[in-house]
């Protein structure tokens, strides 16, 4: 037997408006779900950059070479593997948002690359390695796909104004994955020459102990860039801009639930005469409002999985058709998604109920009755 005030019932005399709620509710998280891949995105774009950190801190002064004692101290403290000189050259890869992301590239001695790419995990997917002086780079795949390179491509300033770097150089390798990084071949004793920096490469499992170590003698103009501190300067520069669309976003929750809501209430509008006869029947206002609870719920719910299922079509298809050939990071649907994506429905039950409550306030069965009579 059918229930009264049945979800099923209504829906099958009421398939447009029911339809028409899901579907609002799941366009609703499809929009705000999109605008927060972007925020996510565009932090992992920053933190791709940093990658290299992981294995390595880099230490360096400010428009000066580091002084043989330092470097010294370094290759003497236990917790250091290797001291690597290097560098460092720039260059341009487009972000999600179509704007410059600036990356980084290290020239460094033939061996110190090879070291490098060993203890960074780097794996070729094309090409191999280089050597000094052959006027030849390494780049990264994502790096390749960006500047549409590929083995025997042309980089550097003299055939592209986003490389920051003087000259040209032959694409010999490209490395697999999402560590952005690009090398280039010189003699050591060339980098002397310059205002050459370190790679500073810890030993298994030492790498707290060697960033301590390290940052007890940045001192004197010596500076370091780790991991752990790029990643709060970068989480620091960037909260301005996440505080702005995380606020965008609360605002856009609150507006499209408030509309949602309306809507609901105005369905429930229609169904007066049915709630004034449940009334008259004996059902209790509890007892009408848990039924219209649970419909809202089979209707947020079926319009979260409409809006969830969208939302995972549009980050694969945008994957594949604009981020992967650009060589920009690609969306990732994570659990930090979801406490945003649920408050889309639970408010939306929130601006339902409330104004429904009252609504039965005002419903008088007898009048109902009589006017149906």
């Amino acid at each position: 037997m059918r229930k009264p005030l049945s979800y099923g019932m209504y829906f099958k005399s009421h398939k447009k408006s029911s339809l028409a709620i899901m579907i609002s509710i799941g366009l609703a998280i499809l929009l705000i779900g999109a605008i927060q891949l972007y925020t996510f995105n565009m932090n992992d774009s920053d933190a791709r950059n940093n990658e290299k950190y992981k294995y390595a801190t880099l230490v360096y002064k400010n428009k000066k070479a580091l002084d043989k004692a330092v470097i010294k101290k370094l290759e003497n403290e236990a917790s250091v593997e290797r001291v690597v000189k290097v560098e460092s050259f720039r260059y341009m890869i487009r972000s999600v948002f179509g704007t410059d992301a600036d990356y980084e590239g290290f020239y460094a001695d033939e061996n110190d690359i090879k070291y490098m790419i060993n203890k960074m995990g780097l794996k070729f997917d094309k090409g191999s390695y280089i050597k000094n002086g052959d006027k030849k780079i390494l780049i990264n795949e994502n790096t390749a796909r960006c500047k549409n390179a590929s083995i025997g491509s042309f980089v550097g300033y003299d055939v592209r104004r986003d490389d920051y770097f003087p000259g040209k150089y032959k694409v010999n390798g490209i490395l697999k994955g999402d560590n952005i990084v690009s090398f280039i071949a010189v003699d050591s004793k060339a980098l002397e020459k310059e205002n050459y920096m370190c790679f500073v490469f810890p030993k298994k499992g030492k790498m707290k102990e060697m960033n301590k170590y390290i940052n007890s003698i940045s001192k004197d103009g010596i500076k370091n860039s780790n991991y752990e501190s790029l990643q709060k300067e970068e989480i620091n520069n960037l909260n301005g801009f996440n505080t702005i669309f995380n606020l965008v976003i609360i605002i856009m929750i609150v507006v499209m639930s408030t509309v949602l809501g309306n809507s609901s209430y105005i369905s429930y509008m229609r169904r007066r005469p049915e709630i004034g006869i449940l009334k008259a029947m004996g059902y209790t206002k509890e007892k009408i409002v848990l039924r219209m609870v649970k419909e809202i719920a089979i209707s947020s719910l079926f319009g979260f999985g409409f809006g969830y299922l969208a939302l995972f079509v549009f980050a694969k298809i945008y994957n594949v058709l604009y981020l992967y050939p650009r060589g920009i990071a690609l969306f990732l649907i994570t659990w930090d998604l979801f406490p945003k994506l649920l408050s889309i429905p639970l408010f939306i039950a929130i601006f339902s109920i409330i104004p429904v409550s009252r609504l039965l306030e005002k419903v008088e069965p007898i009048s109902i009755i009589e006017r149906m009579g």
